[in-house]
């Protein structure tokens, strides 16, 4: 049965990739080669490498810009999924691709995430969650932040269980979520809960108050709804991002934006080197 790897972007679903450049026979057998490609003014910051090139692209008509499309990867079906930015996207696509492709065994969701504390959390470090939060769904108050029981419409309500309520928190294990699906994750990789936006928080003082408020250690935008919807289907989820800024830096000379697609091709990598 296969697993799908999910990503919101087709660059990072392109940079997770890259990481199977050193494994050769694997991305053989995944019908995944690897070329120099010129450099436009369309290539993204992050695939920029100078030189006028972006080095070691995976060619394959199977890498989709949205949906869903198959490879083989030791010797599993793999799904590659892209939803698009953003909950309301990563929502549709995941809702599609376990509609269409009810064997889905275990979803792995790649990408990068902001950190709301860099010595916990480094630029470029891998983290894998822990919790996936969604602070704004439930009722606002004056100062803008979102009481998910005070609307009183759980996310979920589990007919068996009168308190198996969701609201706006899904509990995750990582280690276990790895070895469903076959995996091992590196003893060095950071764990921590993270926060699902819509919108990125913008302001330091925005950051520390949501720290402070949820106990989240990253920022991402899509885990939450993929985290949700494998619950409710009971697979396992991993959710691995790399760190690509602090948590309300705008100033983009101090993110690593690079560094962290980078490593999402070193954590497929090491995910798959377990297979």
């Amino acid at each position: 049965m296969p697993i799908a790897l999910v990503t919101a972007t087709r660059m990072e679903m392109r940079h997770a990739l890259m990481g199977l450049a050193g494994l050769g026979g694997l991305a053989r057998d995944a019908g995944i080669t690897f070329a120099d490609a010129p450099q436009t003014a369309d290539t993204p910051a992050g695939e920029r490498h100078g030189a006028g090139t972006v080095r070691g692209v995976p060619e394959t008509a199977a890498l989709p810009a949205r949906g869903m499309a198959q490879i083989r990867l030791a010797e599993r079906d793999v799904l590659l999924v892209v939803t698009g930015v953003g909950p309301v996207n990563a929502a549709l696509e995941i809702g599609l691709a376990l509609g269409a492709r009810t064997d889905i065994s275990g979803v792995v969701n790649l990408g990068v995430a902001g950190s709301f504390d860099t010595l916990a959390a480094p630029l470029a470090a891998p983290v894998a969650a822990t919790r996936e939060i969604w602070p704004e769904y439930g009722l606002a108050d004056q100062e803008g932040f979102v009481d998910a029981r005070a609307i009183g419409f759980p996310q979920w309500e589990d007919p068996a269980d009168p308190g198996g309520h969701i609201w706006d928190s899904v509990a995750l294990d990582p280690v276990q979520a790895a070895l469903a699906m076959g995996f091992a994750l590196d003893p060095a990789w950071v764990h921590g809960a993270s926060l699902t936006v819509a919108g990125v928080t913008g302001t330091p003082q925005r950051s520390q108050a949501l720290r402070e408020r949820t106990k989240a250690l990253t920022e991402n935008m899509e885990g939450f709804p993929l985290a949700l919807a494998c619950g409710l289907r009971g697979l396992p989820f991993l959710e691995i991002r790399t760190v690509s800024n602090p948590v309300g830096e705008r100033n983009r000379s101090l993110w690593r934006m690079r560094e962290a697609l980078t490593g999402l091709g070193e954590v497929l990598a090491t995910l798959v080197k377990a297979l």
